[in-house]
């Protein structure tokens, strides 16, 4: 019987760390607690689906070797005393593991779980950087104590699909694209292989029936043997691809970098937005302004999709290290304005984001200051400020998790727009 990994947690780690956490979040422990259990499948599912194929679980074990998550794990009970500064030794190693997980994604995880438990987003980035190295923790001491390599190591993963499919929220299972397919009992340890364990009685069905009409129609042995051969290739093929495709679901940004260090977005054929007030905008096809009206138009009122719905402006920079705006920024805030004033009943939030350089304080603030100037910029350009919200989330959420070309950083460098109200 497979390992449960999210028991292990349960009964090791998630007391002590809910307790220790609150204090230090400044949320209460039982909310702290909620906001952890929907975490830890969600940090496990998407480690499940990374280690579904080799390269991803090669990825998975190097950060196993070069990072002692051990120690973290063996450091629990003495959590509460270490201070600020062992919160933060923790998460800044939790990060990584994150930005690797979730991508894009992780924007859309945080808002999720902090409008459904009722903690802050801040909060609940913090609770998800620091849950990821005691989940990592418990992988390598199984792994250790079986002495498992690369192939153990993706068989332990797979094994988990069960129990973090009867755990793991329906909302959060949507946003990671986790769907409790049991790579452990579906794949060889290549990844994208076929078990003949699992598929040979439905194999054998097949095969038995291609024999059946091969004899009927009295075809010789090899012609027999070829036709059977060759089914089995197709079903092989078919679920090698659909493995690979459902491994393959970030999608390339396209664009390049100015100058000045911007990431100037390909924004495909100018086009001609008609609004409601009968103003016309002229627009790329792929802007941020198209985006958002045609994501207006859909009038939903969902929550979860109110949330999990963000834009990013992409002609919108900042003076280098500072929250000034660009005077070539203001045309794209201008058609913003003319977008909500032309829907009067729309709110929105606007969210500031930085790169990975840098002091992790002065990110955070830095990109609180850039979020409020464009909320400031559209107040001078006559949109109510009742209208209009913001907030920085420094680092977190990056659009390109690797962090490590000038391109991937240029677009972590940006401001988010989403609908809080139609």
């Amino acid at each position: 019987m497979a390992i449960n990994i999210l028991d292990l947690f349960k009964n090791q780690v998630i007391g002590e760390l809910a307790k220790s956490a609150s204090g230090y979040l400044g949320e209460s422990e039982t909310s702290t607690k909620g906001v952890l259990e929907s975490v830890a499948p969600a940090i496990l599912g998407s480690l499940i689906q990374k280690g579904s194929t080799q390269s991803g679980a090669s990825g998975i074990l190097d950060m196993l070797a070069k990072n002692n998550y051990g120690d973290v794990l063996g450091g629990l009970s003495g959590l509460t005393g270490g201070g600020e500064s062992k919160f933060s030794q923790i998460t800044n190693l939790g990060l990584p593991i994150v930005k690797m997980l979730f991508g894009d994604k992780l924007g859309s995880i945080v808002d999720w779980i902090s409008g459904n438990k009722g903690v802050k987003s801040s909060s609940v980035s913090s609770l998800i950087s620091l849950a990821a190295p005691f989940l990592m923790g418990l992988i390598g001491k199984q792994m250790k104590s079986q002495n498992l390599g690369l192939s153990g190591l993706m068989s332990l993963l797979g094994g988990q699909g069960t129990f973090v499919k009867s755990l793991l929220p329906s909302g959060l299972a949507n946003l990671t694209n986790f769907s409790g397919f049991n790579y452990d009992e579906n794949v060889t340890s290549s990844g994208n292989g076929f078990n003949f364990k699992k598929m040979w009685p439905w194999l054998a069905l097949l095969i038995g029936l291609v024999l059946l009409w091969a004899l009927l129609r009295g075809c010789n042995n090899k012609e027999v043997m070829d036709t059977a051969n060759g089914m089995v290739d197709t079903v092989k093929t078919e679920v090698t691809e659909v493995v690979d495709t459902a491994a393959s679901t970030v999608a390339d940004i396209k664009g390049t970098v100015d100058a000045a260090g911007n990431w100037v977005t390909d924004l495909g054929k100018e086009i001609t937005l008609s609004l409601p007030d009968k103003s016309e905008l002229k627009v790329g096809e792929k802007s941020v302004e198209n985006k958002l009206v045609e994501f207006i138009k859909t009038g939903t009122t969902d929550e979860t999709k109110l949330k999990n719905t963000w834009f990013t402006f992409d002609r919108l920079y900042f003076e280098k290290g500072k929250s000034t705006l660009t005077a070539e920024s203001q045309s794209q805030l201008k058609n913003i304005a003319a977008i909500l004033k032309a829907y009067p009943k729309v709110n929105i939030k606007l969210g500031g984001y930085t790169d990975s350089d840098g002091d992790d304080a002065m990110n955070m603030k830095l990109s609180d200051q850039r979020a409020k100037s464009a909320s400031f910029e559209l107040q001078k350009l006559g949109v109510s400020s009742k209208r209009l919200a913001s907030e920085g989330y420094g680092e977190q959420h990056p659009v390109c998790a690797a962090n490590d070309t000038p391109e991937c950083k240029s677009q972590n460098r940006r401001i988010d727009i989403r609908v809080t109200k139609m």
